[in-house]
């Protein structure tokens, strides 16, 4: 299941969606890869699934990490296993430093050193496939205790408010089609491709068009989109008059927003449907504008409040 390309190693573009968001968040989140090495172990084989460098195949640090002096100076650092080395005959000859020990420096020469001493007695085996192993289930992976588990991890972190966590958890227990119940997770965890979050990424640099694109007047963010926004608010407010209630407006977080929602219908909506309304319209919301970036054309809160009810009333 390898992809070489990616910090997720075994994952193809034809794998789950739940493997491809990981991967992403591989990518985005630092924190989420260093959950990631803690619940899975590499078993060596051939070697030819296993990154050499970044993942947790000889010690409970990735390689990188172990030797970062030597890592930093490699010409070609993204290598399996069994591209570090060759076999002659029927022994294993390490070759994962393309420069002789004497022209590294001194830290990195010493992190050789230490990697070649500890790489000693260690070779592939060949005609046994690598194997990856999921620590937190002795059943093999699932959903489930991935997601319980880098919950726990995220919380030992504090890197998730109380309200956060509620969020995550509603969501989690709403029924709705699994591609509306993953991007509400990316919403409460502003992983979304807002523009002030590809700026941050370095991805739109220059002379870009950073306003919203319902409203024009503020930059686009995921708090300003889906709250604070005027044509976000006229779409609340007519959800709200739709169920029978008055919007009143919150100055809150995406993840206070759910919950006041979810709380306001308490006792009037039955339990299930209420965080299903708040996921179809920030879903709503999320089709519209990039339905204006990307085809064009204009999408006002009636327009938003007809497509967010043809999915709650599906």
């Amino acid at each position: 299941m390898a992809v070489r390309d990616s910090s997720l190693p075994f994952c193809r573009s034809k794998s789950s969606i739940w493997w491809r968001d990981l991967r992403n968040l591989l990518n985005v989140w630092s924190f989420v890869s260093c959950w990631f090495s803690s619940c899975v172990s590499c078993k060596v084989g051939i070697g030819d699934e296993i990154d050499f460098w970044r993942d947790c195949w000889l010690a409970a640090d990735p390689l990188f990490v172990q030797f970062p002096s030597l890592f930093q100076v490699l010409l070609a650092p993204r290598i399996t296993i069994a591209e570090a080395g060759y076999w002659e005959r029927s022994s294993w000859f390490w070759n994962f430093c393309l420069f002789p020990p004497e022209l590294l420096g001194a830290a990195a020469a010493a992190d050789f050193a230490s990697l070649s001493a500890l790489l000693q007695h260690i070779s592939p085996v060949t005609s046994v496939a690598d194997r990856f192993v999921w620590k937190w289930d002795s059943g093999g992976f699932s959903v489930k205790s991935a997601y319980a588990n880098l919950m726990l991890f995220a919380r030992s972190q504090m890197l998730l408010g109380l309200n956060d966590k509620k969020s995550l958890n509603c969501i989690w227990k709403t029924c709705v089609p699994f591609n509306v119940s993953l991007f509400s997770r990316r919403l409460i965890l502003a992983c979304l491709q807002t523009k002030d979050e590809l700026v941050k990424r370095g991805v739109l640099t220059g002379n870009h068009c950073l306003a919203c694109p319902l409203c024009l007047h503020h930059q686009e963010s995921h708090l300003h989109l889906f709250v604070n926004c005027s044509v976000a608010e006229e779409v609340w407010t007519l959800i709200f008059g739709w169920m029978g209630f008055v919007y009143s407006k919150s100055n809150v977080g995406i993840s206070e927003h759910l919950m006041l929602f979810v709380s306001a219908l308490r006792g009037k909506v039955r339990k299930g449907f209420r965080g299903l309304i708040w996921l179809a319209t920030v879903r709503a919301i999320w089709l519209s504008r990039n339905a204006i970036l990307f085809k064009g054309g204009s999408k006002g809160s009636q327009d938003i409040v007809i497509l967010a009810k043809s999915v709650i009333t599906a």
